[in-house]
């Protein structure tokens, strides 16, 4: 009873009799009373304890007993040690062990040094585990014990270089003591307040006081716990296990910052910032290149980001305006995991627009880059601040700033245009109201202090048919476009009870239409096509005649468009003498296909020697006269007519094409609307007609410059990339050229190539600044180029790699470098490939196509993730091959290290790293535990998983023991003897 415990406590302090000894009497009291129970046959049901708790309290109760009767007779920590084996063996768990020590020895007002002295032997030799101790230490809550508060510290700092575990401890001895650290700190800061509280109520500070050294032992034990790493990442493992304790180390870190305006305002500020960090226990390492400076066009200028730069240059070469948001968050995500600061993010994208037009200039690709710079760069931008939410312009215009500050292109820009660059770039961004007037001035300002001289010279280029086009495809109105232009030539196909002027503008009309769809697919493709014209000349005869790159026609089925009545018709026309075409009531498009079957008449006459050229001459004269179309319908016949005879025998249809190039010679032609103009368009089309069938060194329009037919392709990678690695950037026929090499050899093939070529540089910052100039240029097709990366690429270096070989320092670094970035854009793209939600009560009025497109979106970005999954799991597969019996570190080894380093820090989620085999983190372990960091065990394993916390858990005391065994085994340098 506890008027019974009463009467015995102040007996024994009447006869002195320590306070402790009176416990363990009581305890072994309560001993023999559940022997006497069991005696009598008792249900153990009825029992108020079970067996396993009565066993517990019966090895408790001895163990007090042995503490008492240690004290009383003073044993020496030896004769502890073998008295304490008997009742605790190795087999026993004696977690229990740490409890009864500290209880007898913080009984009384003071600690018991001797018995304290029995729990440090205990450590030492085992008998029970740093995580049991850690535990009872924050089980003890008599803070106005202040000596004995301060004796416990004390013991934390003479243990906590020991908090170590054996290697054959498991996992839940290793998830016990990060739950053990985390109780602690949760106590560290109680013993804290506690003695802040002391503290608050006294005016002067006193330093010698007791509760100002409890504060001070408090903040360096924090300071030891938290920024030790595997300590630090142990209780953050803790933190997810149980997040109740967090939270109430949270609440306690709280209570203690109160104080912070008294004595202790040091230690207070530096405490709490170290429980501040426990919510951010991994902050992203992300790597900045440095720019480099390389001469551009005879001037120095600054590369500026590589892979910005060549996600512009296809931005402007290869990618239409729609592509506006993909191209946005291709540089985004460039911001981030390469650290690019806003103000500077702005700036380069400027100076990569500004340096691809310069290097455009004079070339077929000028007006598209000029396009890109004026029209579709100010939307970019644009798009850009909102999706970073940049609601302000200040970070803009400090980057307009930047921008305006590197002289040197700009004054190339000016010079080449002959023009202000700057002026215009700023109406640009003006007119979607980027910047305002005040803006545009002080910045002009600041171009002309930096030394501008040229001025603008308006009027000087007129709006050419080149440019209107150009503009149509920058804003994304080339559809559009060709729309109506398709629908003008149907309406001029014919015409009835007309007048002569009439039927020249109808011809006219039709001349124009035709000529400028055929002038703008050969630039821009079939994809510019859009019509709604049902069965419409122009995109039929596009289809069945026109030419094309690597597409070869039919000739026949060019004929069969042909009716031989009217051909027959307008032959014998011509053969009588006839020099005139006649515009009234004439079926152009009849015309057009008609001549084709004239001309293959004729030609087989003259093959024959039937006729002369002179007679074919005439003919063709006629035919030109005042159509152009109809030079170039015939065209598109004799190219596919060469492209399927022999060289022998198309040599007349060839003469025919070159006849149709030569300046004309008809005196009436000066006279006609509009002739000359149409006379250019038409033979630039049939030049580059000529152009996709000829294998000479000029080179088929938006191909590479190089001559595919006579060059090996490894030679051509090799030209494309030494050009790049001159530069430090890419230009515009690389450009042009890498990505028709992509198409041509595909991607596997392609990314070999340049990986092979990066790695042969040995310059550090040379290897990264190619890096990412390569991580640009695999945005061409990403989605294929990473699949290639990850799946034959990265495991064939792995494999067979050779000790000769340049796999190595700073290749490695890389390779990994490229490898994640590319593996994170992948993941980003796919996951943001999202379609907004619809509201339950509209999806149903819904139009079926529309939720069908939904529907796609979603099935194909989830198609997407599962790719990328399987792709890496199949990449760990690779690892776990590579480090499978292996026995000491290999450049491949130290790429698979570095390669989950820089995943795990670059990702702000552990979704990629669920297949990775436990086996691999524990064989790396093993093989290179000196250059593993803690932090990366953290990265590695998804704490919101039960599993993987105990792993985790298990291997950041597994790598602390490892490298504590290989501090201790270190090989020590002895100072030699003297004489020797």
């Amino acid at each position: 009873s506890v008027r019974y415990k009463q009467t015995l406590y102040s007996s024994a302090s009447l006869f002195e009799i320590d306070a402790s000894y009176v416990s363990v009497t009581l305890n072994l009291f309560v001993v023999v009373l559940i022997r006497t129970l069991l005696k009598f046959n008792l249900s153990i049901d009825k029992m108020v304890l079970g067996i396993g708790d009565v066993q517990r309290t019966s090895q408790e109760a001895q163990a007090k007993s042995l503490i008492m009767k240690a004290w009383r007779e003073r044993w020496t920590e030896v004769q502890w040690g073998i008295n304490i084996r008997k009742l605790v063996d190795d087999s026993a768990d004696g977690s229990f062990l740490a409890d009864c020590i500290l209880q007898q020895a913080l009984s009384g007002p003071g600690p018991n040094s001797l018995v304290l002295s029995y729990l440090m032997h205990s450590i030492h030799s085992q008998i029970v585990t740093t995580a049991s101790v850690l535990l009872s230490v924050s089980k003890y809550d008599a803070f106005h014990k202040l000596h004995c508060v301060a004796s416990l510290l004390d013991l934390l700092s003479s243990i906590k270089d020991r908090i170590i575990l054996n290697d054959n401890q498991g996992k839940d001895d290793c998830i016990q003591l990060a739950l053990a650290l985390q109780s602690v700190v949760c106590w560290l800061l109680s013993c804290m307040y506690s003695s802040l509280e002391n503290l608050s109520d006294i005016t002067e500070f006193p330093a010698e006081a007791e509760d100002s050294k409890i504060v001070l032992k408090c903040r360096n034990l924090m300071d030891y716990f938290l920024v030790d790493p595997y300590l630090f990442n142990l209780i953050n493992v803790a933190n997810k296990e149980d997040e109740e304790s967090y939270v109430k180390i949270i609440k306690m870190s709280k209570e203690v910052d109160k104080f912070v305006d008294g004595h202790n305002q040091r230690e207070i500020s530096h405490v709490t910032s170290l429980i501040d960090k426990l919510s951010k226990p991994r902050v992203p390492k992300t790597t900045k290149t440095h720019p480099l400076e390389k001469s551009f066009d005879g001037l120095q200028t600054k590369v500026g980001n590589p892979s910005i730069q060549a996600i512009i240059m296809k931005a402007a070469l290869l990618r239409s305006s729609q592509d506006i948001p993909a191209i946005v968050s291709e540089l985004i995500l460039v911001k981030q995991l390469q650290n690019v600061d806003l103000v500077n993010f702005y700036s380069e994208i400027l100076h990569s627009a500004l340096m691809g037009l310069v290097d455009a200039f004079g070339k077929e690709q000028e007006l598209a880059f000029i396009g890109f710079t004026f029209l579709q760069l100010p939307s970019l931008v644009n798009t850009v601040r909102e999706k970073l939410l940049d609601s302000t312009n200040d970070a803009f215009l400090r980057g307009l700033e930047v921008y305006i500050m590197n002289e040197s292109c700009l004054n190339v820009a000016d010079a080449k245009l002959h023009c202000c660059t700057l002026e215009f770039l700023l109406k640009s961004f003006a007119n979607v109201r980027l910047i305002n007037e005040t803006d545009k001035a002080s910045l002009l300002k600041l171009r002309t202090s930096k030394g501008s001289s040229i001025k603008p010279t308006p009027g000087s280029s007129p709006k050419t048919f080149n440019v209107i086009i150009t503009a149509a495809a920058t804003t994304g109105r080339l559809q559009q476009f060709t729309s109506k232009l398709i629908k003008l030539n149907q309406l001029s196909r014919q015409a009835s009870g007309e007048l002569n002027k009439a039927s020249n503008t109808r011809a006219i009309i039709f001349d124009l239409s035709f000529l400028m769809l055929c002038y703008i697919v050969q630039l821009h493709g079939p994809k510019a096509l859009s019509s709604e014209e049902p069965d419409s000349f122009f995109e039929e005869w596009y289809k069945d005649c026109m030419v094309e790159n690597h597409v070869a026609k039919n000739p026949d089925v060019i004929i069969n468009r042909c009716d031989s009545n009217k051909v027959d018709l307008l032959l014998n026309q011509y053969i009588q003498g006839d020099t005139e075409l006649k515009t009234s009531l004439v079926f152009w498009h009849e015309i057009c296909a008609n001549s084709v079957g004239v001309t293959k008449e004729v030609l087989t006459a003259w093959e024959s020697d039937g006729t002369t050229f002179n007679e074919v001459k005439r003919i063709l004269d006629v035919f030109r006269s005042k159509i152009c179309s109809i030079p170039v319908c015939i065209s598109a016949w004799l190219c596919a007519y060469i492209q399927v005879n022999p060289e022998e025998k198309s040599t007349k249809a060839k003469e025919i094409l070159n006849y149709f190039l030569t300046s004309s010679t008809v005196m009436s032609f000066d006279n006609q609307d509009h002739f000359k103009e149409r006379n250019a368009l038409m033979s630039q089309i049939i030049s580059r007609m000529m152009n996709c069938i000829q294998s000479s060194d000029k080179s088929p329009v938006n191909s590479p410059t190089y001559n595919f037919e006579s060059k090996p392709v490894a030679e051509l990678y090799k030209s494309c990339w030494a050009c790049m690695n001159k530069r430090g950037l890419i230009d515009v026929e690389t450009t042009v050229n890498l990505q028709h090499l992509l198409q041509m050899s595909g991607p596997h093939y392609f990314v070999q190539n340049m990986v092979e070529e990066m790695l042969r540089l040995q310059h550090s910052q040379e290897l990264a600044q190619r890096c990412d100039l390569l991580y640009g240029v695999l945005h061409y097709d990403l989605k294929s180029c990473t699949a290639a990366l990850v799946r034959v690429v990265v495991p064939t270096v792995l494999h067979f790699w050779t000790s000769d070989s340049s796999f190595m320092e700073p290749q490695i670094k890389a390779l990994v470098s490229l490898s994640v970035d590319c593996i994170l854009s992948y993941y980003y793209h796919a996951s943001s490939l999202k379609i907004k939600e619809e509201r339950k009560d509209e999806s149903d009025s819904e139009p079926q196509s529309k939720r069908r497109k939904l529907f796609e979106a979603t099935s194909l970005q989830k198609e997407n993730l599962v790719d990328l999954q399987i792709m890496l799991k199949d990449l760990y597969g690779e690892f776990y091959k590579v480090l499978h019996n292996v026995y000491e570190s290999t450049p491949a080894i130290v790429f698979i290290l570095q390669f989950l380093e820089e995943l795990s820090m670059k990702t702000p989620t552990t979704t990629l790293l669920t297949s990775l085999p436990h086996q691999v983190v524990t064989q790396l372990m093993s093989l290179m535990c000196d250059e593993m960091d803690p932090d990366l065990l953290l990265g590695l394993f998804c704490l919101t998983n039960k599993n993987s916390r105990l792993n985790c858990a298990q291997a950041l005391c597994r790598l602390k023991h490892l490298r504590h065994i290989n501090e201790y085994h270190e090989p020590r340098s002895h100072s030699p003897a003297p004489g020797s």
